[in-house]
């Protein structure tokens, strides 16, 4: 089951949920739409945190943020088994 934060972008979660099926929808589904307090997705024991480069850039920084990227490791680190940052774009 994959768990998906409800803050990520509209686009992305409708695509997963296309790809792998709603579990709200159907009990084939292997995607679920939650708020997470860490994490952007979650599998099994995995946390992950992505990041689009830019999104990191400004994370790093603190701009626009109300958390700082080092904040966000820290808790992804203290609530799961295997946390991973992920950077794309």
């Amino acid at each position: 089951m994959l768990l998906i934060d409800d803050r990520e972008n509209p686009k992305v979660i409708n695509k997963l949920l296309m790809r792998m099926g709603d579990s709200k929808q159907s009990a084939d589904g292997d995607a679920k739409v939650v708020r997470m307090k860490s994490a952007d997705y979650r599998m099994g024991t995995w946390g992950i945190e992505a990041k689009e480069i830019n999104d990191l850039y400004r994370s790093i920084l603190g701009i626009g943020r109300s958390r700082t990227i080092i904040s966000q490791l820290n808790d992804l680190q203290d609530s799961v088994e295997d946390p991973f940052l992920v950077v794309y774009g």
